[in-house]
């Protein structure tokens, strides 16, 4: 009977969940304190899952510590005041409305929020005092970031809590009191700057730095402290000498928002079109629509005078990471056989683009901080620019462009090429891959190239030549593509992965998907009379996996897949 009465109470916890309740503050106790249940309408003291209303007219005091979802200050003398031992996490959004007060001036009180919580974009009103600490996830692997502080006041003794930010290897965080992988940018010198920066140094609200985080392994929360900032608009001038050739224009710049900000919100002047560029986790730059809290982003002006200003109306509940990965259809990706870094490109069509560099269509490469581990890829132009995305003409039909494809590596050894997704970005077009060293030339079959490549880390021109033609004859997406049997799809692929067979399968077969050091990672049936397979590939990890369709022993078809 114990064990009936120990069981069921918890089987019917199971059910019932969790509830979010928002609590309204009405001043009903008997001293204005945050954990008085009076004070709260309804009557009891907001949690982890609960939402908190400060409207106008009312004072609150916070001297306990309290995690809540949302909070909002509103309204003309609204005020929440965490005064000694007041220590507020937000996760969600705070927001302090005009004519509101949120007031962190107090030793030993304060506002935290931790990663992926922001504050909003009504929060126009008074925040008085620094100590508000916004938290920010590393994820690993240990590499070059380009972090901001989000907060105005902050200096490196922030960034030294809780980071190793001397540099490569296992080097103490403060290695003779200078932060040796600490960078700022300055367009008018040649290369990053390292300005002897040591624990004391301020961070600038909206600046970048060029820093190296040696995580050991381990992902990590970077927490900075100081006052919000909470302007109603922020502009950072983008000081530009044009006096370093390839260098010209380029300025490392800073989120200054507790919160993500959405680019195309942004006004800019004199900068080049396109979205800004931030580090992925293949240890390569990308462009990103979304620049999180507390992450640099790096912009081109296109002459003096220019200037970003990002309101408050950019800012987003959004939650973004600071490794970004590729939205678009990808064509070009190099993945290094030696460590887990890789780069990518893209190639699409326009009406209005050339074989030189568009400003308008094309993006300008931006080279890896660390090019003595991570490959790097580009497209280049007839007129010499190294692209991260390449808008080509439209060809009319027998037309062709060849583009030289650049690949360089710091470390000499095999490298794996893969180009994929030409159905989707350039339909009725037949390509060819030559490798300039050996001569050789590979057609595109099923819409895949995939090669393994020696690369010397000497070699600096493109070697590498993509051949496009205007085919006459029309294909479609869903079309099979040479004498290919089977079609796999989409490749590079996240979660889930699709084998179309052209003809329902005549016998049973077997797929199997093996790693690079020949383990077999799935096993999969296929039954006799099936036309379409799913197979599920969540649990694999990012990398380069080899496939293999058999019948009878014999392999009917292979390939290669990316998982992301």
């Amino acid at each position: 009977m114990k064990k009936y009465l120990l069981f069921l109470p918890l089987a019917f916890l199971t059910t019932i969940g969790f509830s979010q309740t928002t609590y309204i503050w009405d001043d009903g106790g008997f001293f204005p304190a945050w954990n008085q249940p009076g004070n709260w309408n309804p009557d009891g003291i907001p949690g982890p899952l609960d939402n908190v209303i400060i409207p106008a007219g009312f004072s609150a005091f916070l001297n306990s510590t309290e995690t809540v979802n949302d909070v909002t200050v509103t309204g003309a003398s609204a005020q929440l005041s965490c005064i000694s031992s007041g220590l507020l996490t937000v996760n969600g959004t705070l927001i302090v409305t005009s004519g509101a007060t949120l007031d962190v001036s107090t030793a030993g009180g304060g506002v935290t929020l931790p990663a992926g919580a922001s504050l909003g974009n009504s929060s126009t009103g008074t925040i008085t005092g620094s100590n508000f600490t916004v938290e920010t996830d590393l994820t690993a692997p240990a590499t070059w970031r380009t972090l901001a502080p989000p907060v105005v006041g902050s200096t490196l003794a922030d960034w030294d809590d809780d980071i190793y930010t001397s540099g490569i290897g296992f080097d103490d965080a403060a290695q003779g009191g200078v932060f040796v992988s600490v960078y700022d940018y300055n367009e008018a010198e040649i290369g990053s700057l390292d300005n002897g920066y040591n624990a004391a140094s301020s961070l600038t609200n909206g600046k970048g730095y060029l820093t190296y985080v040696d995580q050991l392994g381990v992902s990590q929360t970077l927490a900075v402290t100081g006052a919000p900032n909470n302007a109603n608009s922020v502009t950072l001038n983008v000081n530009c000498s044009y006096s370093c050739g390839a260098d010209d224009g380029w300025v490392l710049l800073g989120n200054p928002y507790p919160s993500t900000i959405n680019w195309a919100s942004c006004s800019r002047s004199n900068i080049t079109k396109g979205a800004p560029y931030v580090l992925s986790i293949g240890g390569n730059y990308v462009t990103a629509s979304q620049i999180a809290s507390g992450q640099g982003f790096w912009v081109k002006a296109s002459s003096g005078g220019a200037s970003v200003t990002i309101p408050q109306t950019a800012k987003t509940t959004a939650t973004t990471g600071h490794f970004k990965t590729f939205d678009e259809a990808i064509m070009l990706n190099i993945f290094s056989n030696i460590n887990s870094f890789y780069d990518k490109a893209y190639l699409y069509e326009d009406e209005n683009s050339s074989e030189f560099y568009d400003e308008d269509y094309d993006n300008i490469k931006l080279f890896t901080p660390n090019p003595w581990e991570v490959p790097s890829l580009s497209l280049v132009t007839n007129d010499g620019k190294d692209l991260y995305s390449n808008s080509i003409s439209q060809l009319g039909v027998g037309e062709s462009i060849s583009i030289p494809v650049r690949v360089k590596v710091g470390i000499s050894g095999d490298y794996e090429l893969l180009i994929n997704g030409f159905e989707n970005i350039l339909p009725n077009h037949e390509f060819e891959l030559e490798d300039l060293s050996t001569g050789e030339i590979t057609p595109v079959i099923n819409n895949t190239v995939s090669k393994t490549l020696y690369i010397d880390n000497t070699i600096e021109e493109p070697f590498l030549i993509l051949h496009i033609t205007k085919s006459d004859l029309p294909t479609s997406v869903n079309e099979f593509i040479g004498n290919s049997n089977v079609k796999v799809y989409p490749n590079p692929a996240k979660d889930n992965l699709t084998f179309t067979f052209k003809e329902n399968t005549k016998q049973n077969s077997t797929i199997l998907i093996t790693n690079q050091l020949g383990a077999i990672v799935k096993n999969l049936i296929v039954n006799q009379g099936t036309n379409n397979l799913n197979l599920n590939i969540s649990d694999l990890s990012q990398g380069i996996y080899n496939y293999q369709i058999v019948s009878e022993n014999e392999i009917i078809s292979n390939g290669k897949i990316v998982v992301q």
